[in-house]
C-alpha cells in the first residue's frame, strides 16, 4: 500500500490568467492576474506524505494581490 500520491494523480485546479482588467495593490498599475503557489509544499504527518498546494491570484508585475475593477 502506498502512503503518498503521485503529482499527476492530484486533481489541481489550474488558475488561468484573467482577461478582466485588474489593478496591482502595490504599484496601482493595470496588470494581468496570474496564479502563484503559496502552499507549504511536500510534508509528512504521522507517516502520511503529501504535497500542499495553494494557488492564489497575484499581479504579474509585483506579485502582490490584485484589486478587480
Amino acid at each position: 500500500m502506498r502512503d503518498y500520491y503521485e503529482p499527476e494523480e492530484l486533481e489541481l485546479e489550474e488558475y488561468e490568467p484573467d482577461t478582466e482588467h485588474a489593478t496591482c495593490s502595490y504599484c496601482k498599475k493595470e496588470c494581468i492576474v496570474v496564479g502563484q503557489d503559496e502552499g507549504i509544499g511536500p510534508y509528512e504527518f504521522w507517516g502520511f506524505k503529501g504535497n500542499h498546494v495553494d494557488i492564489v491570484p497575484v499581479s504579474d508585475c509585483c506579485k502582490e494581490s490584485v484589486e478587480r475593477s
